[in-house]
């Protein structure tokens, strides 16, 4: 048996393109993605729960590993934000592996990857935040289909940065 290890560090992540197919105008610049009305067209079409929420969300394009470890430390400081800023991946037993991502899987039983999928900041946030959707981990949104709450991860002035998130991702990166 011949192996050898392939590193897909710098590829782009064509994941997004193929699961929101049906409706095309995603958007990408380089480094990230921008969904448009892709994904709450994609979320619509499959009956998921608040695709609004999504509308215009922003991701990652190109495979870069994220240098937080271990995952929990993205709930201190500004880590989550500069994870997200950097459009890091993070490795997953539940998110699918590239070759996957290549067939337009959103998850597999490799060991794989996973990233969040970021809605477009918002205004004025203050209090308990109630409103729910699919939580923002890219195999959720695109396989798995479990709700999240939304948590504010940065805020500046009267702008808050969210995720859609679940508790067991949460409780992974440290952020509930």
């Amino acid at each position: 048996m011949v192996e050898s290890i392939i590193s897909i560090k710098g590829f782009k992540d064509p994941l997004p393109f193929l699961m929101c197919r049906d409706h095309p105008t995603l958007i990408e610049n380089g480094t990230k993605i921008n969904y448009n009305d892709a994904l709450s067209y994609y979320m619509v079409k499959n009956g998921l729960l608040n695709p609004k929420i999504y509308e215009n969300a922003t991701g990652s394009l190109i495979i870069r590993k994220c240098i937080y470890d271990p995952y929990k430390v993205h709930g201190e400081g500004y880590c989550m934000k500069n994870c997200i800023d950097n459009g890091y991946f993070h490795e997953s037993a539940d998110g699918s592996c590239y070759l996957c991502r290549l067939e337009g899987k959103g998850s597999c039983y490799h060991y794989g990857l996973e990233v969040f999928i970021v809605p477009q900041p918002k205004k004025n946030i203050s209090g308990n935040i109630t409103e729910k959707s699919i939580s923002g981990s890219d195999h959720v949104l695109f396989n798995d289909h479990y709700p999240g709450n939304i948590v504010e991860f940065f805020k500046k002035d009267d702008i808050s940065e969210i995720l859609v998130i679940d508790d067991s991702h949460g409780a992974k990166y440290g952020i509930l």
